[in-house]
């Protein structure tokens, strides 16, 4: 596969160069994309030629996705896969459910909103649920912590200004409702909560204290940083995976991952970026109640990999590690595979095709016998349509204090 790498301001200049073993770019590298999006879609070489994924699917669908793929989705590949390299945070936001994203764009179309237009919402009619595999240490913001939780952070500060939100905390009101009426703190008053915050959290040693001194710094009068008080934060270790479902509040903070997602661009943000922000839209998606971040390991799928279950139907993620004995692989469906470390030799009835660190290779559904040989790791991402993953595989992050 060829792909396109996105240029985004929060990316990094180093991160996916030294996976790639390159020289740092000139400008920040933020997400590597592999996948059929019309935002930029990958390339894929059939008998010498460069063939947009998009195109490839559409002369032969079924014999591309398979037949099981066809059935749920229609005639396109459901999820998106991505290397997401992150040396600033990302916005906070949330990515709406399937039927909200659907009404959404058709009613920006009708009104005649460009696709690309920054201040459009949705981008697509898709959803966009999405798990993060962390390839290094990768710190998050997930999911609102409890309220009685928030409520002793947001007291911490001994800000009068919050008392109200305290108050409403204490009662057991959703965290959500508390952080929709921050983010519309009055315009003259954010610059001074923010300082008034900035000010208090530094006499505070833990992490998500640190963290609203430094967002205060890139933001300081945006009032998502004393929101971010209400969520849990999250490190993760190398192979661990953060699951993220549709109207859940999150952000990236820093870090590199593998991203696997649902096939969509939707971003309904909610504070920390100087882009577009559409609280109207932002309140239809949110999910209002505190939600524990959803940690995910690995679990042996019996056949040589391991298996995430998350049991969403867009993506299914499966780790192998290749090493004295090829692995078989028989595909159902179309699948993307990505190396993560070391080399591998993807081996098919028509050639061999050397693959290193953060190279992929598209398999159709009719691609017959697969074998990978040599030494290395490949993430494997299907439809989760035709993978059975073990249960048992989901644990929950308590909020740090």
């Amino acid at each position: 596969m060829r792909n396109r790498v996105m240029p985004y301001a929060w990316g990094s200049r180093s991160a996916l160069a030294s996976l790639q073993g390159r020289p740092p770019a000139a400008q920040p590298e933020a997400e590597l994309w592999m996948g059929a999006h019309p935002q930029a879609p990958s390339e894929v070489e059939v008998e010498g030629r460069a063939v947009p994924l998009p195109e490839l699917i559409a002369a032969q669908p079924e014999a591309i996705l398979g037949a099981e793929v066809m059935k749920h989705f229609g005639p396109t590949l459901p999820f998106l896969v991505k290397i997401l390299a992150a040396e600033r945070p990302l916005s906070l936001q949330v990515h709406p459910p399937a039927e909200i994203a659907t009404a959404g764009f058709r009613a920006e179309d009708a009104a005649g909103i460009d696709r690309r237009a920054p201040w459009r919402t949705y981008r697509d009619p898709n959803a966009k649920p999405e798990l993060l595999l962390a390839l290094g240490p990768f710190r998050a913001l997930h999911g609102f912590a409890p309220p009685a939780e928030s409520a002793r952070r947001l007291e911490r500060l001994a800000s009068k200004r919050l008392t109200p939100l305290v108050d409403r905390l204490r009662r057991g009101d959703p965290p959500g409702d508390v952080f929709l009426d921050l983010l519309a703190w009055p315009d003259d008053d954010r610059a001074a909560l923010v300082a008034e915050a900035a000010a208090a959290a530094g006499t505070d040693s833990s992490p998500l204290a640190s963290l609203v001194g430094s967002l205060s710094r890139l933001h300081p009068a945006d009032p998502g940083v004393v929101g971010v008080l209400l969520l849990n934060y999250v490190e993760l270790s190398p192979g661990e995976a953060l699951y993220i479902r549709a109207g859940e509040l999150h952000a990236y903070l820093d870090g590199i991952g593998l991203e696997i997602l649902g096939n969509s661009d939707n971003v309904v943000r909610a504070g920390l970026t100087e882009k577009h922000l559409a609280l109207s839209e932002l309140a239809r998606s949110l999910c209002r109640e505190p939600t524990p971040a959803h940690l995910l390991t690995a679990t042996d799928d019996g056949r040589g990999g391991r298996c995430f279950a998350v049991r969403q139907d867009e993506f299914a993620l499966t780790v192998v590690e290749v090493a004295d004995i090829p692995r078989e692989l028989i595909p159902r469906s179309a699948e993307v595979l990505v190396v993560l470390d070391g080399a591998v030799l993807l081996e098919t009835d028509d050639g061999v095709l050397p693959l290193a660190r953060t190279d992929s290779a598209f398999v159709a559904a009719d691609a017959g016998v697969l074998r990978l040989a040599g030494g290395g790791t490949v993430a494997r991402v299907r439809p989760g349509v035709v993978v059975q993953c073990g249960a048992g595989a989901e644990q929950t992050l308590e909020p740090q204090r």
